[in-house]
């Protein structure tokens, strides 16, 4: 016999979130990772009532009906669908070292940023590879469990500006972070359009080179300020995610 949930108000009202591959089935097996945090951190069991999402809009209202000490499978009570929004933001970003790239990933997905392209530039100081491109993905994880998002930020392989900026037509808008004075700001240029498909790119710390300027002018990209005060990489990106996000 399934032992009853544990009924208290706080727990009803956050219900753990728990990453899953697929909500196709009715019951749902989870091991690894997934299950270990569940089981070990969480220190959920059998009768717990949580939710399953797919990270591409998919979620469900389940309740645990077996908990060993490496498995857990619960039974979908309910589902619903989260379809992605026609407005969005993509942001291309030359990556900063270390923790700051982390904290960069774990914002910007909190705010609903849809895709991240790690942007590889002349002066790029980051050419992430495989393993850190998985780490990433594991903080979207980790920050659509927080924040309650159905949808998690997707992260994409490193690419150039060339190679970003030949997909810049499936955008409504696109800007790019640059510091002159007689730039319009990221926030006037986001006014006018809340409900358009943006592509935002920052570049590195030591600034666009003319030939990368000249690529993202003749691909008719426009220069938007953010501050009067020079920004770090990771400054610059969630300020941008920041003022989208507020016009939502």
């Amino acid at each position: 016999m399934i032992p009853a949930p544990r009924d208290t108000t706080i727990q009803r009202m956050a219900e753990p979130r728990i990453r899953v591959a697929s909500l196709s089935s009715d019951v749902v097996c989870l091991a690894g990772e997934e299950a270990h945090h569940a089981l070990r951190v969480r220190r959920l069991r059998a009768g717990d009532r949580v939710v399953l999402f797919d990270g591409v809009g998919g979620e469900a209202r389940a309740q645990i009906t077996r908990a060993d000490a490496d498995r857990l499978e619960a039974n979908i009570l309910s589902r619903t669908t989260t379809v992605a929004p026609r407005r969005s933001l993509t942001l291309a970003v030359a990556m900063p070292k270390g923790p700051r790239a982390d904290w960069l990933v774990e914002k910007a997905a909190e705010l609903g940023v849809r895709t991240l392209i790690p942007m590889i530039c002349h002066r790029s100081v980051v050419r992430p590879a495989t393993g850190k491109l998985a780490r990433w993905r594991r903080i979207c994880t980790s920050a659509a469990k927080q924040c309650g998002a159905a949808l998690e930020m997707t992260i994409v392989p490193p690419a150039g500006i060339a190679t970003i900026l030949q997909r810049a037509r499936e955008h409504d808008r696109v800007l790019f972070g640059h510091p002159d004075p007689e730039a319009p700001t990221v926030a006037r240029l986001f006014a006018p359009h809340p409900n358009a498909c943006w592509l935002a790119l920052i570049g590195p710390e030591g600034g666009w080179t003319n030939d990368e300027l000249g690529q993202l002018r003749a691909a008719g990209a426009t220069p938007a300020r953010l501050a009067s005060t020079t920004l770090r990489i990771e400054t610059a990106a969630i300020a941008v995610a920041a003022l989208w996000a507020a016009e939502s």
